[in-house]
């Protein structure tokens, strides 16, 4: 999960997931599954569903956060729903 730009609140929670193989997933069940366990400012307003070969590293061998906040970006939907 990674704070993206918004233009109400200024930044907003975004989460890339990436599910096992063979497992499908829906991106508008996560927030609702989250707010059981999280506290409501730490929910993802929005969920992108990825894969691990879209999933940016650097060259240390770990992922790379400021890649990954622009995919969340430019995947954001227009309306996210937000309360």
């Amino acid at each position: 999960m990674l704070g993206v730009p918004d233009q109400a609140r200024g930044e907003i929670v975004a989460a890339l997931i990436l599910p096992q193989e063979g497992l499908t997933l829906d991106p508008q069940e996560i927030p609702q599954l989250a707010r059981k366990d999280l506290s409501n400012f730490k929910v993802p307003r929005y969920v992108v569903i990825g894969t691990e070969d879209e999933l940016p590293w650097l060259a240390t061998g770990k992922p790379d956060q400021q890649a990954i906040k622009q995919l969340l970006v430019d995947q954001k939907p227009s309306a996210t729903g937000v309360e």
